[in-house]
């Protein structure tokens, strides 16, 4: 499982049970602004705004739709199932 744990300020990304995968992180025009491996690298410094998170492994991509606020919290949890990329709830 992939844990993506985003802050007002920042986002850490913790260790993977699954193989490391890509990350990319992609501001609300679409440009490309921070990019990473999961387990790999840690934090990104992010302002408060809206950010599309783009999970990939193979030719499978997810697009997770992200909000960040001054000091609030948002967790989202990317996992395998069925050979597909998905949101975890």
């Amino acid at each position: 499982m992939i844990w993506r744990k985003i802050h007002g300020a920042e986002m850490t990304c913790p260790p993977a049970a699954v193989d490391q995968l890509p990350y990319r992180i992609l501001d609300a025009k679409g440009a490309e602004i921070e990019k990473g491996v999961d387990g790999v690298d840690g934090k990104h410094e992010l302002p408060p705004g809206s950010y599309t998170v783009v999970v990939s492994a193979g030719d499978e991509l997810l697009k997770v739709p992200v909000t960040l606020a001054l000091r609030q919290d948002v967790s989202i949890r990317v996992g395998i199932e069925n050979d597909k990329l998905v949101v975890e709830k």
